[in-house]
């Protein structure tokens, strides 16, 4: 693969522990100099060195949520109330301990979705440049053609629009395509059929998208079983399932979360990196001596990665990455 920088077998120089009780997904902020992570409703952030500060509590723990740059969050809360849930985008800044309300809906099951006109969200999400962006969906109200939504994008910034070049990458019925955020202009990248209901993620250079367990490449359509790399389960284990999975922002690596049923209520998880142009695999809870690993996320140099190891935040540091 020309043009990637080529990473080799890595040694770990340091592991910090920044917290505990720490769950839910960790992010970076765009500049990699905060971390983001909640305990409970609790938001903290802690810096390169594992010093954390708390933020603020917010109403609920977040359903999703993203930097919106360097010193704001963007953050969907969810609350359930029965058939009903009440939805809120919000913005957060980190510096004030301000919240600000973007947009709102509460959705009533069995009901909602027949109302010609309803509108809902999704998101936040990040464009292909970084842009923070969320989904409005207008619903047409026929529940016998529940895919027959119309879609428009609106971004986060000041004045809260996406530049037209804005792209994103959006999977409709398994096939993935590049779609102009202003809705003109939309390519095709992968017409075989994928997981539906599961995410995905395409390499930074576009030849390879991770969805499931599998790892295919666009060109040639070789498929990897990220099972078949892995090995066996580990003893006394079921089986084992991919989460979390996402791609080196520098390197040619994919990082995800194994997780291997031991019985109905318990998950053994380990998180392993894998090298698709050495075909290197290693697994971090071994190599930093931490057990049961999992949120694993790397940092915008891809050569710090921040993981939850039973319950506590870690933040490790690598070496062996050679150009």
């Amino acid at each position: 693969m020309c043009g990637l920088t080529h990473a080799t077998s890595f040694e770990v120089t340091q592991v910090i522990e920044v917290d505990s009780e720490v769950g839910g997904p960790i992010k970076w902020s765009p500049d990699g100099l905060k971390l983001s992570y909640f305990k409970g409703k609790q938001l903290y952030i802690s810096d390169t060195l594992g010093n954390s500060t708390f933020i603020k509590e917010l109403e609920l723990f977040p359903h999703r949520y993203e930097w919106l740059d360097n010193n704001k969050l963007v953050l969907h809360i969810k609350k359930h109330e029965g058939p009903k849930s009440t939805n809120k985008l919000i913005t957060v800044d980190i510096n004030t301990q301000q919240d600000s309300l973007i947009t709102s809906y509460i959705y009533q099951a069995g009901i909602s979705s027949k109302v010609a006109g309803f509108e809902s969200f999704r998101g936040p999400h990040k464009s292909l440049e970084g842009n923070i962006y969320y989904e409005n969906n207008t619903n047409s109200g026929n529940k016998s053609i529940p895919s027959q939504v119309n879609r428009s994008f609106f971004g986060l910034d000041k004045e809260l629009k996406l530049s037209t070049d804005s792209k994103i990458n959006w999977k409709r019925k398994g096939e993935i395509y590049r779609v102009n955020c202003d809705n003109s202009d939309s390519v095709l990248i992968a017409d075989k059929p994928w997981w539906t209901a599961t995410p995905f993620e395409l390499s930074k250079e576009d030849t390879l998208v991770l969805s499931a367990e599998y790892l295919i490449n666009l060109s040639t359509q070789e498929t990897i079983d990220i099972g078949d790399i892995t090995g066996p389960p580990p003893p006394n284990t079921l089986g084992c399932g991919i989460l979390y999975y996402s791609f080196n922002p520098l390197y040619p690596e994919m990082i995800f979360n194994q997780g291997c049923d031991i019985d109905e209520g318990t998950t053994l998880n380990r998180v392993i990196i894998y090298n698709y142009f050495t075909n290197e695999l290693q697994i971090i809870d071994s190599i930093a001596n931490l057990t049961n690993c999992t949120t694993p996320v790397f940092h915008p140099s891809g050569n710090i990665i921040s993981l939850r190891s039973s319950g506590k935040l870690y933040l490790i540091y690598r070496t062996g990455m050679v150009q």
